[in-house]
């Protein structure tokens, strides 16, 4: 899967930021540039992490007439997940901000997928707050990697991803059994074949794509922070669970 595209919105003097995500079986990658246009370019496949996210970051900067030093700031999805692909995710962005002073945003990859279904819902439509929302990615052996939350109002009458389980290492019949008793919910990610999910209240959905876009979407939309770190380059280091 290969796709490359402008959409043309516009936000208030936003300063170039690229976006990264690697933790997952696609490579995706966003860049919003000063005017606040959009592009990203997402791939999967075996070896996409390392053949493509240099290559997609240097063919969105050229697309958009941007130099590497004009990056005011680099979003990173900081796992868990693939270790493969993190590495290379965080490799990539300490040697693209090497001698330069570049605020680094690591976001939590499983908030991130249930960000991505919620853009695509919440678009025309009213979320239901009783609905939890489930995250999810194979870790492997009799595990998955396990996010929830919920999609609130806030006291200042916005709206915020609020976290209710945080990122975690489940195992799999622990998970099917707390989902089997939930009255609603939502389940999205990678490695949702592994589940035993046969309660007509469960919403399965596939795996969402351009995860890059939900990083954007959160860091505008909610002002949850617990799935959300603020660091350097240096100190850009994946989150691994075992």
């Amino acid at each position: 899967m290969d796709d490359l595209h402008t959409v043309n919105g516009m936000s208030m003097n936003p300063n170039p930021t690229l976006f990264i995500e690697t933790a997952t079986p696609r490579c995706s990658i966003g860049l919003q540039d000063a005017q606040g246009r959009w592009m990203e370019h997402e791939v999967e496949g075996k070896g996409a992490h390392s053949k493509e996210l240099t290559k997609g970051v240097h063919q969105l900067l050229n697309d958009s007439g941007l130099q590497v030093d004009e990056i005011q700031q680099i979003v990173l999805g900081r796992g868990p997940g693939s270790f493969t692909g993190l590495r290379i995710g965080a490799s990539f962005v300490r040697g693209l901000c090497f001698g330069k002073d570049v605020p680094i945003v690591m976001m939590d990859t499983l908030p991130v997928l249930a960000g991505r279904v919620l853009l695509d819902q919440v678009s025309g439509s009213t979320w239901s707050q009783d609905v939890e929302i489930h995250a999810i990615l194979d870790a492997r052996r009799t595990h998955v990697y396990h996010w929830s939350g919920q999609w609130i109002d806030s006291s200042d009458g916005g709206r915020i991803l609020k976290t209710i389980a945080p990122q975690s290492i489940r195992p799999i019949e622990e998970l099917d059994m707390e989902l089997s008793q939930a009255s609603a919910a939502i389940v999205t990610g990678f490695g949702l074949e592994r589940l035993s999910l046969k309660s007509s209240t469960i919403q399965i959905l596939s795996p969402p794509e351009h995860l890059v876009r939900a990083q954007k979407w959160l860091l505008e939309h909610t002002k949850e922070t617990s799935f959300v770190e603020q660091t350097n380059a240096k100190d850009a280091v994946p989150f691994y669970l075992s």
